[in-house]
């Protein structure tokens, strides 16, 4: 359970870590993006070598599941 403090500090998802295979990985990580950005929290994104730094709104949102959608595409 989360505290009250707790609930907004930014949190950064690293799809490789996620139990499954990649695609359960980009699904799981897709689901969680969705959650924290319904619950106001910051969510930043790893993938590989790459770091997209935690932020909020729709337009951050919409950034990180495109670069879920295109990761692993060439």
């Amino acid at each position: 359970k989360e505290t009250a403090d707790s609930a907004h500090d930014p949190i950064i998802i690293e799809p490789q870590t996620l139990p499954g295979n990649l695609e359960e990985q980009l699904r799981c990580a897709s689901w969680l993006i969705n959650r924290y950005h319904r619950q106001h929290r910051p969510v930043g994104l790893r993938l590989a070598q790459r770091l997209i730094p935690p932020s909020i709104g729709t337009r951050h949102r919409l950034h990180l599941l495109t670069e879920l959608a295109l990761y692993g595409q060439g």
